[in-house]
């Protein structure tokens, strides 16, 4: 049985503007080959993967928001531990929709193994509420969740909450997807690009030195 849970206000709508212009400043948002019939088809040149955030505020942010939601989660359902496995930021455009599916099954094919069959909990927040349809269903219970700037929902990654998207009738919706697990050993650990920069600046000197001293 569906048991999911929704927060409003989770992000200050000042937090969802800085999400969104990142996911447009690194995301090319171009549609135009779009189609619903593989993986590649389907989330190509829409999303924004968060491993190799580079700009410390939205990593800051980033952070704040997987340790919150882990927390929530691990309450919510009763969990001693639960781990941030992955997140993006994801750009929909009038006419995008999403089928029933679960997250961690295959829900016509069960006995097949799942990608991700290591995920145990799924979260959406909303970072825009200003189009029309593009809302979460549950297939359990034919519950729709209304869009609002900065909601979080959050559900179990298996076939008791499997759920769609409703199709975008007009506008561009913008979402912050994660994924927990209870598997410590496929913990989130996401590259710190600013931290390696400021190494190889180090390097950099280091080296130009070493080689004036020779010289």
């Amino acid at each position: 049985m569906s048991k999911f849970f929704e927060k409003d206000n989770f992000l200050s709508e000042s937090e969802c503007r800085l999400l969104i212009d990142y996911q447009k400043k690194h995301s090319e948002n171009d549609i135009s080959n779009w189609s619903t019939k593989d993986h590649d088809s389907n989330w190509s040149n829409r999303i924004v993967k968060l491993d190799k955030v580079d700009n410390d505020s939205i990593r800051r942010l980033v952070e704040v928001v997987k340790y919150k939601i882990s927390i929530l989660c691990a309450k919510s359902y009763n969990v001693d531990y639960i781990y941030p496995e992955y997140c993006d930021l994801v750009y929909w455009a009038t006419g995008m929709s999403l089928g029933v599916h679960a997250d961690n099954m295959w829900i016509n094919r069960p006995k097949e193994k799942h990608f991700c069959s290591h995920r145990d909990f799924s979260a959406v927040i909303y970072l825009n509420d200003n189009y029309k349809g593009g809302k979460t269903f549950f297939n359990d219970n034919g519950y729709e969740v209304e869009p609002k700037t900065g909601k979080l929902i959050y559900f179990t990654s298996g076939k008791e909450d499997a759920h769609g998207v409703t199709e975008v009738i007009s506008g561009d919706r913008y979402t912050f997807a994660l994924w927990f697990t209870k598997n410590e050993e496929r913990i989130f650990l996401p590259y710190n690009k600013s931290i390696q920069e400021q190494s190889v600046d180090i390097a950099d000197s280091v080296y130009k030195i070493l080689k004036d001293r020779i010289n």
